[in-house]
């Protein structure tokens, strides 16, 4: 699988996840499928090294190749970063109040 979808798996079993997903029927599992059935597959031209965390970096990368607008993420690490490349990077709130 994707470094970005393995990414996806391990975040969805933190216990605080686990814990907004009881009683709503979702599971990882169901998630991920979901997610994969609806995404597009891009592929990173160059490998990046600016964050310390591997698993961020590779969000940039395909955010680039991908070119999109925003990364929406609660990850501190990103967010730290504020902007990449033009590319503005929110948490779910900020994303939906704008």
């Amino acid at each position: 699988m994707s470094p970005i979808i393995d990414e996806i798996q391990r975040v969805l079993h933190y216990p605080k996840i686990r814990d907004l997903l009881s009683g709503t029927g979702l599971t990882a599992g169901t998630i991920v499928t979901k997610i994969i059935s609806i995404s597009h597959v891009v592929c990173a031209e160059e490998k990046l090294n600016i964050i310390d965390d591997e698993s961020d970096n590779r969000i940039l990368e395909c955010a680039e190749a991908a070119q999109v607008n925003f990364i929406v993420s609660g990850d501190r690490h990103l967010l730290e970063l504020k902007h990449y490349l033009g590319i503005e990077i929110l948490s779910p709130a900020n994303f939906l109040r704008e």
